[in-house]
Formats: C-alpha cells, structure tokens, sequence
C-alpha cells in the first residue's frame, strides 16, 4: 500500500509540474470548492480553531477567515508539488531575504532559527540550503511512508539542505558552524517533556527543544517570519529570541 502511495503522488507531482500558474489557480478553485463545500474537510476544527484566535470576532467575519485558510491550504499545496520541479535559482527568487540571514549564515558560528508552518516552509528550507555557504540543517521527522520519505529528502538535498531526524539532533553539537532549522508547531508526544505556558487563555504544551538545544551549544535563537506577499512570492524576516551571550556551554 505504501507504494501505491507513492505512486500516486509522484504521478500527481509529475502533472501538476506540467501545468502553468494560470491553470492551477483555475485548477486550486475546483478544489477549494470539492474541500470545502462538498467534503467539508474538517471545517468545525477549523472554525473552532479560529474563534479562539479571534475571539474578537462575530461569526460572519470567522466565516471570512475560514474560506481564506482552504483556499490558502489548496494554493499552498499546489505550489509545493510544482515546486519539486522548480530549479532552486527560481524559488530563491521568489523571496525577500532578511538582510542579517546572509551573515547568519556564512559566519563561523552556530544558530538555530526556529519558524511555524507558515507561507511555504518547503520552499523556504530549500532556499536556507541554497544560499548557505555554511551546512544547513532542517530537523524532521521521518515519514512513515519509507518510499515518500525517501523521495522527498532526495528533492531536499539538490539545495544543499541536510535532513536531520529527531532522533539524531545530538549529532551536531560537535559542528562548530552552521544553521539548524526547527519548525515545531504541532503539539509535543511527550507532554512530561515539554513547556506548559498559558496560549490563547488554555494550558498549551510547547516543544523545549530549541531552548534545550541553545543553552546546551551557546548559541542564539532566531525567529523567522515568514510572510506570502503575493501568489508564490514571500518575504523572510528574522527576530532575535534570545542572545548566545553571557550563556555558559555545556556539553549534551
């Protein structure tokens, strides 16, 4: 079954690499409307989700935002699969880099950029490898699907990028220089392990990892902010959380 998976997708990719922006902005509408009004593809998630962030909100206007996010979803997942196509000179033209990010990431120095799942976090990881001069990490966790799993990181890997699972992070902190990746928005597996704060007025576990990591390496934290400017095209802020300086190092 895995295969047939596989199969399925790469026959998907190989489609829609074909077809131009037009045609799948024609194509994202079709969609939108079989996801949303016809499948209704968990919507009460969605709308329940989106009253807790905009509590300020009547129904009518989170009804807005809630169309607004399929058809973002559909735009984002169809420009994720052209983009296995794309060369990475394309992509990395479609962006508006932070200015600090060529330093970041050409120094003789380690840091950790930690981001969510906003704008096109696929494209954004291959352009970080891209123009990297220094190893450029991305943490993941491993597909179940082996097939998918190993086609995706063979795609990752023409920009340079370096997959590095969970399970294999302690890894780098003998790396004197180079960036790591970590997109953690989802909730922890382990919530004895993780930080409980108080989101959105609800007790919330967040992941400790980059925290962990950058007090064990001394190293500093940035955010990256990521926002769509237009239809595939983005621009790349970076926000310093917290400074490697006056931190002691200790080894993992």
């Amino acid at each position: 079954m895995q295969f047939v998976t596989y199969i399925l997708l790469r026959g998907s990719i190989l489609i829609i690499g074909m077809l131009p922006w037009f045609v799948l902005n024609i194509l994202g509408q079709l969609f939108y409307v079989i996801i949303y009004h016809l499948l209704r593809y968990r919507r009460n998630v969605v709308y329940q989700n989106l009253c807790i962030a905009f509590s300020d909100k009547d129904s009518d206007s989170i009804i807005i935002l809630e169309k607004q996010f399929y058809r973002h979803l559909i735009k984002l997942l169809l420009e994720t699969l052209k983009g296995f196509h794309l060369s990475n000179n394309y992509i990395h033209e479609r962006f508006t880099l932070d200015e600090k990010l060529d330093d970041l990431l050409s120094g003789d120095t380690k840091v950790i950029l930690v981001g969510a799942h906003q704008g096109n976090w696929e494209w954004a990881c291959r352009v970080g490898g891209f123009i990297s001069q220094n190893p450029f990490y991305v943490l993941y966790s491993p597909l179940k699907n082996t097939f998918i799993d190993q086609y995706l990181q063979s795609i990752r890997a023409r920009s340079q990028s370096r997959m590095i699972p969970f399970a294999d992070v302690r890894s780098l902190r003998n790396q004197s220089n180079g960036a790591l990746m970590m997109l953690g928005d989802q909730s922890p597996s382990n919530s004895r392990r993780a930080h409980l704060v108080n989101f959105f007025d609800r007790p919330t576990f967040f992941l400790r990892g980059p925290a962990f990591f950058a007090k064990k390496w001394n190293v500093p934290i940035y955010y990256v902010e990521m926002k769509r400017l237009k239809d595939t095209t983005f621009s790349v802020t970076l926000h310093l959380i917290a400074d490697a300086k006056d931190r002691k190092s200790t080894r993992l």
